[in-house]
């Protein structure tokens, strides 16, 4: 009996891990993961509805470059005049929308993983970053954002001592 106590206890506590392990990569994962929002004349299609998907990765990354900060987000297949970038209260906002092509009417896809249709991702920015500064390009399926750093801003962490 006690070997069975032992062996549900170790279970748990491993199941635990295992769990926590799984929250952890969402959590890191999930500012990169984007929801797209199919325009109405796709939804209606029921097909399209069902085998375009609804998530994709866009990912991104925030360079600390001297200076300035750079903000580059993949945007593949995403045109200039279907992209809007800006910021509020520190968090730069990339809105957009991917069309799809329709290049094979009537043809049954065997694979379908590219996402299509309106689409929001967000960066919080660090404390220095200078959003007057802001430059954004769109080019070969990256949209670099370059902001200044404002004149003496600091990180705005500290340390605490704790008694």
């Amino acid at each position: 009996m006690e070997v069975l106590r032992n062996l549900g206890e170790t279970f748990r506590h491993r199941w635990s891990e295992l769990s926590e392990g799984w929250r952890d990569l969402l959590h890191r994962g999930s500012s990169a993961i984007t929801r797209f929002f199919p325009r109405p004349a796709e939804s209606g299609d029921r097909a399209d509805a069902v085998s375009f998907p609804q998530w994709g990765l866009l990912p991104g990354e925030v360079i600390d470059h001297g200076d300035a900060v750079i903000v580059q987000v993949e945007l593949p297949g995403v045109r200039r005049e279907d992209c809007e970038v800006s910021i509020e209260d520190g968090v730069l906002r990339v809105r957009g929308e991917k069309h799809s092509e329709r290049a094979y009417a009537g043809a049954t896809y065997r694979l379908m993983e590219r996402a299509y249709g309106s689409f929001t991702r967000s960066v919080v920015l660090p404390p220095q970053a200078d959003p007057d500064s802001a430059r954004a390009e769109l080019r070969e399926g990256v949209l670099k954002v370059e902001l200044k750093k404002k004149p003496g801003a600091a990180d705005r962490r500290h340390r605490i001592d704790v008694h």
